[in-house]
C-alpha cells in the first residue's frame, strides 16, 4: 500500500516511479535518472529537482521550421489560454514545450502529483488538436 502523503526527504525519481507503476502508468528511467512517463499517449519527461523542491513535467512537440513565429506564438497563447494546468512557450523556435510544476516544500500527496501529471498530459494530448495552422511536425 503507497501511503498518500509523502515526506519531502523521501521524494525521489525512484519513488515517483513505483508511484505511478501503481497507478498503471508505464515508465522508463533516462540515463541521467530521471525518467519518462507515457499518459495518454503522451510522452512527459519527470525531473525530481532537489534543489528547488519541486517536480517538473515536461513534454514537446516539434514545429515546422518554416512556419511564420507569429503563428507560433498564436498556438502557444491558446494553449496557455486553455490549460492552466501548465504552462507553454516556444523553446529556440522549433519546438513547442509544455511544462507543469508541482512542489514538494514540506512533502506532498501523490494524488497531488498524479493529478497534475494526467492533466497536464491531457492538456498536450489537445496540442494537435489545436494546431489549426499545420505547425507541428
Amino acid at each position: 500500500m503507497f501511503e498518500n502523503f509523502i515526506d519531502e526527504d523521501k521524494v525521489t525519481a525512484s519513488l515517483l516511479m513505483q508511484l505511478f507503476a501503481l497507478a498503471s502508468i508505464e515508465t522508463d528511467i533516462l540515463e541521467v535518472g530521471d525518467f519518462t512517463a507515457y499518459v495518454f499517449d503522451q510522452k512527459i519527461f519527470v525531473t525530481v529537482d532537489t534543489e528547488y523542491k519541486r517536480i517538473d513535467f515536461r513534454s514537446y512537440y516539434q514545429l515546422t521550421t518554416k512556419s511564420d513565429r507569429l503563428k507560433k506564438l498564436n498556438l502557444v497563447n491558446r494553449m496557455n489560454a486553455q490549460f492552466v494546468s501548465g504552462r507553454f512557450f516556444v523553446e529556440e523556435d522549433e519546438f513547442l514545450t509544455g511544462a507543469a510544476i508541482v512542489n514538494y516544500v514540506g512533502g506532498v500527496s501523490a494524488l497531488a502529483v498524479l493529478e497534475t501529471m494526467k492533466i497536464f498530459a491531457a492538456g498536450m494530448a489537445k496540442t494537435e488538436e489545436m494546431d489549426v495552422d499545420g505547425l507541428l511536425l
